[in-house]
C-alpha cells in the first residue's frame, strides 16, 4: 500500500492469528484506548527502548513479581515519595556504599533489634540502651563533656 489506509470500525473488531504476528512501523506507532486495557502474555515478555522511557499513572500502581527482581541503573538513581515509606523484608538485607552514606532525619533516628537500640534526636541528644554495652577502641577512647560526666552502676572498676 502506498497511501495511507484508515479502518473505522463501529462496534467490536477481533484479530486472531494462528501462529504469530510482526508488526513493522517505519516512524511513530500511537495507541488510544478510551477505557481499560489488558494485556495477557502466556510466556516471557522482552522489551528494548533504544533512548528513554516514562510512564505516568494517574492514580495507584502496583506490582508483584513471583520470584527475583533485579534493577541496574548506570547513572543516578534517586526516589521521591510524598508522604510514608515502608520497606518489609522477611529474611536478611545488605547495604553497600562505595564512598559515603548519610542517614538524615527531620526529629529522631532509632536503630532497634530486641531490647537494644540507638535513639539520636534534633535537639543533639543520643541515646544507647541494651543489656550490656562495650565501647572498644584499638587507639585512644576520648570523652569531652562541657558539663558533668556521670558514672552509676554496682561497681566500677578502672583498669
Amino acid at each position: 500500500m502506498g497511501a495511507a489506509q484508515i479502518n473505522t470500525i463501529g462496534a467490536t473488531r477481533a484479530v486472531s492469528v494462528g501462529i504469530s504476528q510482526s508488526h513493522d512501523i517505519g516512524a511513530d506507532d500511537s495507541w488510544n484506548v478510551g477505557a481499560g486495557q489488558t494485556v495477557n502474555i502466556g510466556a516471557d515478555q522482552s522489551v528494548t527502548i533504544g533512548s528513554a522511557q516514562s510512564f505516568n499513572v494517574g492514580a495507584a500502581r502496583s506490582a508483584s513479581i513471583g520470584a527475583d527482581d533485579a534493577t541496574n541503573v548506570g547513572g543516578a538513581h534517586s526516589l521521591s515519595v510524598a508522604k510514608d515509606s515502608s520497606i518489609g523484608i522477611s529474611q536478611n538485607s545488605a547495604i553497600n556504599v562505595g564512598k559515603k552514606l548519610v542517614i538524615n532525619a527531620g526529629d529522631e533516628i532509632l536503630i532497634q533489634t530486641g531490647s537494644a537500640k540507638i535513639m539520636m534526636k534534633k535537639d543533639g541528644s543520643i541515646a544507647i540502651e541494651g543489656k550490656d554495652i562495650s565501647v572498644k577502641g584499638s587507639g585512644k577512647i576520648i570523652i569531652k563533656a562541657s558539663g558533668d560526666i556521670t558514672m552509676k552502676g554496682s561497681k566500677i572498676a578502672e583498669n
